[in-house]
């Protein structure tokens, strides 16, 4: 059960306007930050409709979409504190940066090869004995093969 100690600070804490919130009483629960959308620990999306709502215990109140009826949640998204449900609240984390990058492959025998950012700069650093100069696509996901 949340403390009303722990009420209290966490009230403070959003009347002084920060955005971040941690449950002081479970560290371990991760801090929302209420000014990023948010969705429930199933994946589904969630309108926030304000979160300084009447109730000091549940004082976030919104819609989960696709649902017909409004719902609470403690400062922390947890929809009943105490326990853990699919219906609790997390950030939705940022679309992954995806990266794209092209280059010219001067091949040389012997599995030698130099890369280079434009065809023409391959062309100009280019061996005699070069017999081929391919051009190489890099498209994934920042950190994919980590």
């Amino acid at each position: 059960m949340i403390s009303s100690e722990t009420v209290i600070l966490v009230m403070q804490a959003i009347a002084s306007g920060e955005s971040e919130v941690r449950y002081v009483d479970h560290p371990s629960v991760p801090a929302i930050d209420w000014t990023k959308p948010v969705r429930t620990k199933d994946g589904r999306a969630v309108r926030v409709l304000c979160t300084d709502g009447p109730r000091t215990d549940y004082p976030v109140i919104g819609i989960i979409d696709g649902a017909c009826e409004v719902l609470t949640w403690a400062i922390t998204g947890v929809h009943s504190i105490g326990y853990t449900a699919d219906h609790d609240l997390e950030n939705i984390p940022p679309e992954p940066k995806r990266i794209k990058i092209e280059r010219w492959a001067n091949v040389y025998d012997e599995d030698e090869f130099y890369w280079w950012a434009s065809r023409e700069t391959a062309d100009k650093c280019a061996k005699a004995n070069r017999f081929a100069c391919v051009k190489i696509v890099i498209d994934c996901v920042e950190g994919e093969g980590l």
